[in-house]
């Protein structure tokens, strides 16, 4: 079961995963394995600290005009690898969308919320922001050997749309 979304209704970046890994789920936040660079990665991004429980964490990402979810509300799968997601059951997004109208591009963290989001997630837009555009960026995950300087590059396009007004 995926958590609920954080967003203010300011947002004007959705950021979304696939699904909480079993290291999310057991602190209750999202992005919680200690190899997962999403939070460096924010910090960074802003030269923010390092960002170390949830309530920083969603505060954080709310301040800086994002908002954080994921493509499947439920799936099974094994432990947590994204390659092994079946039955997915999507989040909506039209309650988000429509409670953060300022949202101008969705973020997909990895291939497999590409995946999960065109094939499933996609058709929850409302009618009205159906033209809404989407970027894939490279996963935050340890399973992802991409260099973090990289990873940290490909991601700045998130400050970009979150700090334009």
């Amino acid at each position: 079961m995926s958590f609920h979304y954080i967003a203010r209704p300011d947002a004007r970046a959705l950021i979304l995963g696939s699904m909480p890994s079993l290291a999310s789920v057991s602190a209750g936040m999202y992005y919680a394995h200690p190899r997962n660079a999403f939070w460096r990665i924010m910090a960074d991004l802003w030269d923010a600290p390092p960002l170390l429980d949830a309530p920083s964490r969603a505060a954080f990402i709310q301040e800086k005009r994002a908002a954080l979810w994921d493509c499947a509300r439920e799936c099974s799968r094994v432990g947590s690898a994204d390659h092994t997601i079946r039955d997915v059951l999507p989040n909506d997004l039209s309650e988000l969308l429509v409670a953060c109208p300022g949202i101008r591009r969705i973020f997909l963290n990895g291939t497999k919320a590409g995946e999960l989001f065109e094939r499933y997630t996609l058709r929850t837009l409302p009618l009205e922001r159906a033209d809404i555009p989407w970027t894939l960026l490279p996963s935050t995950s340890p399973a992802n050997t991409m260099p973090y300087q990289a990873k940290l590059a490909a991601w700045r396009v998130v400050r970009e749309i979150t700090d334009n007004h």
